[in-house]
């Protein structure tokens, strides 16, 4: 069975959320530059 991946750092996901919310950009483009999906982001 495969494990599931660990939650992402406190930080890196303060700041994902902080850039999402900032509204200049498509909420997946955050994401995608994180590489992370935009549902993860949006969740």
């Amino acid at each position: 069975m495969p494990g599931t991946r660990p939650p992402y750092p406190e930080e890196f996901r303060r700041e994902a959320i902080r850039l999402a919310q900032l509204g200049d950009k498509p909420q997946r483009q955050p994401a995608k530059d994180r590489g992370i999906f935009d549902v993860t982001l949006r969740d």
